[in-house]
Formats: structure tokens, sequence, C-alpha cells
């Protein structure tokens, strides 16, 4: 049956939209804290229609994901490479999934503002950014490898000190911290669609043993390397008729 929308859904989405848009404009031209302001009075207020019928803490958390995919788009219309955005975008509703707590759900709103918002700030230094993206196609050609910090360091001419501190100003995690997140996104790949064990996949990758791997996999999946593999081979399994 069709839903019959009523008056004050009408108006509290518009609030929304107009919300959204504001917010993105602000981001987009900088001014993060003008940003956050208006977020802290949208979320103050009246305006926040349930997108849930679990709980209040899942309906905001919907609504904080939503901002943050739509934080997400525009970093990679500002120039940022798509998989810095998405590695940001998905660390972020990684965290936000383990909130439990309303004030966690919307301070992770906020993380994601500043978050994005320096990023998108970054991106408008050319230079820097070019060297960025640069070292960031390197490491992606070269993910089934060893990476150093001072190999990649090198590969764009600067100094290891300067490239560490240059590379998280603009990817907003650590030279390491990204490494294993984008080894442990490949790895995925190999546990679902090919027939590699977990021993070979943790080699491939360059980690030193299987244990590292599965500890680091762990890290970034609240998971092991198994269970990741049982659970994805239960979802895609044909329901008997």
């Amino acid at each position: 049956m069709t839903k019959i929308v009523e008056a004050k859904e009408v108006i509290e989405i518009s609030h929304y939209i107009d919300f959204k848009k504001s917010i993105l404009e602000y981001v987009k031209n900088g001014d993060i804290h003008k940003a956050v302001v208006i977020y802290d009075e949208f979320f103050k207020s009246e305006n926040l229609f349930p997108l849930s019928d679990v709980s209040p803490v899942e309906s905001l958390k919907t609504h904080v994901a939503i901002l943050i995919n739509s934080f997400l788009e525009l970093s990679i219309e500002s120039g940022i490479p798509d998989f810095i955005a998405f590695s940001k975008g998905q660390t972020l509703i990684r965290m936000l999934s383990q909130k439990t707590e309303e004030e966690e759900c919307i301070k992770m709103g906020k993380i994601s503002i500043w978050g994005f918002g320096q990023q998108i700030s970054l991106a408008g230094d050319k230079n820097n950014s070019e060297l960025i993206k640069k070292a960031l196609f390197y490491i992606h050609e070269h993910l089934d490898e060893k990476i150093s910090l001072q190999e990649v360091a090198d590969h764009v001419y600067l100094t290891k000190t300067y490239f560490s501190a240059l590379f998280k100003d603009h990817v907003h995690m650590s030279f390491t911290d990204y490494i294993n997140l984008s080894k442990i996104n490949r790895s995925k790949y190999y546990l679902t669609h090919t027939d590699k064990s977990v021993n070979e996949i943790a080699d491939i990758l360059g980690f030193n043993s299987q244990g590292y791997f599965t500890n680091v996999f762990k890290k970034y999946s609240n998971c092991s390397p198994k269970d990741y593999q049982l659970q994805w081979r239960r979802s895609t399994e044909t329901p008997e008729k």
C-alpha cells in the first residue's frame, strides 16, 4: 500500500534538504566552523524525521551515514582520488556502526565534517595534492608487495619525515594505517573471489605471518578473515526452494 505523506513530513523533508544543501556548500567553501554550527542547530531541532523503525539511535546513524556519503561524493568532485575518499568514508561509517548512544552518533557527524572539510581544503593546494596523488597511485600499483614509507617518499622525491607529515595532512591517517587498510580491502577480494587460503593471501600482500595478517584484519573489520569469508558465502547462497 502506498504511504500517504503527511504535511508535517513534507515540511521536515524540506528542512532537511535545505540543511543538506547548506552544509555541503559551507564544507565546499572551506567554512568548516559554520558547517559545524548549522549541523548542531539542525540535530538539536525537531526537524529530524525518523529514518528507522528500529530505534532513535539507528535512525540517527542513518542520518549521519547519509551525510558521510554526501561528503564523500563532494570530496571526489573536489578532485580527491576515489580511493582516498572511500577509505575515509568507510572508516567513519565503520566507527559510526559501533556507536550505541545518540550523542556519540552526533559526534561522528562532526568528525566527518572536520575530516572531509580539511581534506577538501587541502585539495586546493595543487602542488601537494599532485604529489599525494602520485604517491597513492604508486601504493595501489604495488599493494601486493611490501611497501615502505621511504620507498614511496623516494618515488615523489621528498624526505621521509616531510612526506609522512604531508601524507597524514591529506589522507587523515598515518601512512602505516592507510597501507594496512588498503591491504585489508584488497584481501577481502581474494577471500570472496578466489580459492586462495588465508596463509596464501597474507603472503601475497606482504604480511610477515598469517597471525599478523589476522590481527590487522580484525582491527579494521571486527572479525577474522575466515569469519568474513564464511559470512560472505552465507550471504550469497541461493535459498533452497
